[in-house]
């Protein structure tokens, strides 16, 4: 008996160290995954800018990958092209991709200039089997008595082995206003336009619609009775939008 439950050991430990012995895949790191993309579009670092990165909302074992490529940089003026790609996090492979020049994207940096891009991951869930994310550009002017910020989404969806825009540069944030620069005074006023995007019920050629709740602000700051600069907001209007998929992109109804 003794000499069974040898063999039995002497088993397990061959098997165990059978399987030390294989490679076993890990996961590709996001730096990887970067850089994996930059080969693939033949660029380096120095044509780059504004470069992110997140794994899929409802694909975990994918990464979306965001390539800005410098074009056109003069002084602090400058474009960016749009590159997207979709990476397998276990193979490094990138499996999906999407370009768009900046002579029809909207990322030009001047005066109005871009202050960062964000991936939003919300799901936004189109029908049973299409989903959809966000690539969010930010903008902002340098400007302290009439400061201005914008943000704008923009929404893919897989298609074979690309991606699909299919929605073009909605703006789901804006900000104007008047700022009083002497540090003595409390005094601003800023006029903001809020647009909150949800996935509806009802569908219009095959996708969900698309819900806007938009909301203008006026946010003024003055001192109160504590001489203590705080805010007050006050909700000016609200509206629901609709936006239908026309076959090709989502529209305004």
């Amino acid at each position: 008996m003794k000499n069974l439950y040898i063999l039995i050991l002497l088993a397990f430990i061959s098997c165990a160290v059978k399987i030390s012995d294989k490679k076993v895949a890990t996961p590709f790191s996001q730096e990887a995954l970067i850089s994996e993309a930059l080969k693939e579009l033949n660029l380096d670092t120095s044509k780059t800018d504004f470069v992110v990165s997140k794994i899929a909302p409802n694909q975990l074992e994918e990464t979306i990958i965001v390539i800005p490529e410098v074009i056109n940089e003069v002084d602090d003026v400058y474009e960016l092209n749009t590159n997207i790609l979709i990476a397998n996090n276990k193979t490094g492979k990138i499996t999906h991709n999407y370009f768009e020049s900046s002579k029809t994207n909207g990322w030009h940096s001047d005066a109005i200039f871009i202050d960062a891009i964000a991936i939003d991951t919300i799901n936004y869930k189109l029908n049973a089997s299409k989903n959809a994310f966000g690539v969010i550009v930010k903008f902002r002017s340098n400007s302290q008595p009439n400061p201005y910020n914008e943000e704008s989404i923009s929404l893919f969806t897989k298609e074979k082995g690309s991606l699909k825009k299919i929605l073009d540069t909605h703006t789901i944030y804006e900000s104007s206003g008047i700022v009083n620069v002497n540090m003595n005074t409390c005094y601003a006023d800023f006029k903001i336009a809020e647009n909150k995007l949800s996935v509806g019920n009802s569908k219009t050629n095959g996708f969900y619609d698309i819900l806007v709740k938009a909301t203008n602000i006026q946010r003024t700051f003055h001192e109160d009775e504590n001489e203590e600069c705080n805010p007050v907001e006050k909700v000016i209007s609200t509206e629901e939008i609709t936006l239908k998929f026309n076959g090709k992109e989502y529209e305004r109804k």
